[in-house]
């Protein structure tokens, strides 16, 4: 996401970030952790005044955001406990990472697949199966639905793949918020808008009636249009030949 960052950074300097212009990009992971891409402007340096307007320009299709859940807080609890209890000595080593949003979001999945599992492997215990036959046990995951450690449900589609509920984050707020504005559920073919969720901002930092005058920005922000810059071009090229000259 760092490079994305920059990108639109860049794409601001350009005055290419107006209502003139989406940039769309893609994130795995929808939390909030530089870890894993973190999908948000801001990284308290010099350039997040410039990254929060540009980032209004931008939307991100990503995971949608676990449902928070009484059952998964518990859940999630026990699971920093367990991490908590690791040795330092493992725990700091290279690529190990500690209890946070990143391994609670890898906890998430690593239950579902093994509750799914689980629940297959008991149901063809009961129906006098053979649990050897991996083929059929496969074809048992296919084309049904699951519950998932959240409260909701997930499915398996025809090619075993488990069907996701996709977002689209992008920023709501003058504050700089970056929020989930639409969901795309892929196994009933939905695009909805998540309850209390509110509307994508556009970037204003540039007036609209103003994009058909200003052909290029200056470094201080301010508009200059083509015979403006051609004539400040020259006027400096004047200055730096004049000195060139005079120093000669």
């Amino acid at each position: 996401m760092n490079l994305v960052r920059l990108t639109m950074v860049t794409a601001h300097g350009l005055a290419m970030t107006t209502t003139k212009f989406v940039y769309i990009t893609s994130l795995w992971y929808n939390i909030d952790t530089v870890e894993l891409g973190r999908p948000h402007w801001q990284r308290n340096d010099t350039l997040d005044s410039v990254a929060k307007l540009a980032f209004e320009a931008l939307l991100v299709i990503t995971l949608s955001r676990p449902k928070k859940s009484q059952r998964l807080m518990e859940f999630l609890s026990a699971v920093g406990n367990l991490s908590a209890d690791y040795p330092k000595n493992y725990t700091q080593q290279p690529g190990f990472v500690m209890a946070g949003e990143e391994t609670q979001l890898y906890a998430i999945y690593a239950y579902d697949a093994f509750a799914t599992l689980a629940m297959i492997a008991n149901e063809r215990t009961q129906n006098g199966a053979n649990l050897s036959d991996g083929k059929a046990f496969a074809q048992s995951l296919r084309n049904r639905t699951f519950p998932s450690i959240d409260g909701s449900v997930f499915k398996v589609n025809s090619n075993g793949d488990r069907d996701s509920i996709y977002a689209i984050l992008a920023m709501t707020s003058d504050l700089g918020d970056m929020e989930q504005i639409l969901l795309y559920n892929a196994w009933d073919d939905r695009l909805r808008r998540p309850e209390n969720s509110s509307d994508w901002t556009r970037n204003n930092a540039v007036p609209v009636d103003q994009l058909l005058f200003c052909e290029f920005y200056r470094s201080d922000g301010q508009c200059e249009t083509r015979k403006q810059k051609e004539r400040s071009t020259i006027r400096r090229n004047k200055q730096q030949y004049h000195k060139y000259f005079v120093d000669y």
